[in-house]
């Protein structure tokens, strides 16, 4: 009776071997190529909307996205009664993302049949409430209709530009500069950094570096994921001052401490206002 060939222990443990090293080898590539696809496809998302944005801002025959609100009642919606005039704090901040993100996605769906008095569930209102209706309705009736969820099932970030100097100083940033970019628009005397930029080390070769550059104040809006992590590394933060900045909290407060040193400051929060694409470094 003959017996069955098979394979020797030393066999199995050779391909095993060669399975594990193959194994080593595509697996981490296939995550950065996944996670680069995913920040490919979000920039795509956002120039998408960014086009869509200028579409509405011209066929309402404005100058900007905020001749699209009733100035008096979004304000009313952000600050108490008892709040300083034009004191923006990073919680009237996050306040006015999530009306300006949640309005905006509501128009460019539905354009001018969002003043048919449905209301938005998380905010609690009628859109009609906050909008000028007389600009409103001469928009059309959706700009795009398919505006999805970033790639890790978030909104994306949409605030209106351009970025008012009586709000102190600007929370979009950019990571790092470009070895070619010498200056910056919207920041004064063209310096390359302003007083929330910031030293810390790059992590991919410990060399210190300022990370936190301010973007151009004069975008038409400022559209952005908070990446990966799905934690705004937008925020730079100054304890020094006297209140806390727009974007996030004190220096040296649980929320702020809570990111990874060298997300702060841009980090890999994708966005439409940095040309250099300063936080593709964190998927590559």
């Amino acid at each position: 009776m003959k017996r069955k060939k098979g394979f020797t222990l030393v066999e199995l443990l050779v391909v095993m071997a060669i399975i594990s090293i193959l194994a080593a080898i595509i697996v981490p590539n296939v995550a950065r190529y996944i996670a680069r696809g995913r920040a490919t496809r979000a920039l795509g998302d956002i120039k998408s909307i960014e086009l869509a944005l200028t579409k509405m801002v011209t066929d309402a025959n404005v100058q900007n996205l905020n001749y699209l609100f009733d100035t008096g009642n979004v304000r009313s919606y952000i600050f108490d009664s008892n709040d300083p005039p034009y004191v923006m704090t990073s919680q009237h901040f996050q306040k006015a993302i999530k009306l300006y993100t949640n309005t905006l996605y509501a128009l460019l769906r539905e354009g001018r049949r969002v003043l048919d008095g449905r209301e938005d569930p998380e905010l609690g209102f009628a859109y009609s409430t906050i909008l000028d209706t007389d600009v409103v309705m001469r928009l059309g009736v959706g700009y795009l209709e398919d505006i999805a969820l970033d790639p890790w099932g978030n909104l994306y970030n949409i605030y209106p530009g351009p970025w008012p100097p009586r709000n102190g100083p600007i929370p979009f940033r950019i990571y790092m500069l470009g070895k070619k970019e010498k200056t910056l628009p919207g920041v004064l005397g063209g310096e390359r950094s302003d007083t929330l930029t910031f030293d810390t080390k790059d992590p991919e070769n410990n060399q210190d570096i300022k990370v936190g550059f301010p973007a151009d104040k004069g975008k038409l809006a400022f559209i952005w994921s908070y990446g990966a992590n799905m934690i705004s590394g937008q925020g730079v933060y100054n304890s020094n001052l006297a209140n806390p900045l727009p974007g996030g909290s004190y220096q040296g407060s649980a929320s702020y401490n809570a990111q990874e040193e060298e997300y702060k400051g841009g980090g890999d929060d994708i966005n439409n206002w940095d040309p250099g694409q300063s936080w593709i470094r964190f998927y590559n």
